[in-house]
């Protein structure tokens, strides 16, 4: 093969390699960029659903709470960790309150909003669970059975 041959086929064979690499940079930039701007949202809708629960009688006890619990995996204790929205109360009684702003996830319907409000209701020991739906900014109280 002649010199002219490799020297085509080697600059082929990189000139590939770097499009691949660049592609793989594009999507990784693309979704870290579509992370931080959800994240972004989703602090927005805190800020404001805490503004509509005191406007509805509710105190805001703590941002962001964390209930640490165990489960029993195969005979052996796991732990773990849930995350929720906000802790408050009203009237003497805790709510965990789950803020959403998206459209699949304002509906207590919504099977991984009902998955989420149950783990709430059962490790945070509250009265009740909140879902707040800032797309309509409105406070639903949640009972579970």
């Amino acid at each position: 093969m002649s010199t002219w041959a490799l020297a085509s086929i080697a600059f082929a064979l990189l000139t590939l390699g770097l499009g691949f690499l660049l592609a793989q940079w594009w999507s990784r930039f693309r979704s870290s960029a579509a992370g931080a701007s959800a994240n972004r949202a989703g602090k927005q809708a805190e800020k404001r659903a805490e503004k509509l629960l005191k406007r509805a009688g509710y105190h805001i006890i703590t941002r962001q709470p964390v209930a640490r619990w165990a489960l029993l995996v195969d005979g052996a204790e796991v732990s773990v960790r849930s995350h929720a929205d906000l802790l408050v109360n009203k009237g003497g009684k805790t709510y965990i309150a789950e803020v959403k702003s998206g459209i699949h996830g304002c509906s207590p319907t919504s099977a991984n909003t009902r998955r989420q409000l149950l783990e709430y209701a059962r490790v945070f020991g509250v009265h009740g669970v909140l879902l707040v739906d800032m797309r309509h900014e409105r406070v639903h109280q949640v009972q579970l059975p």
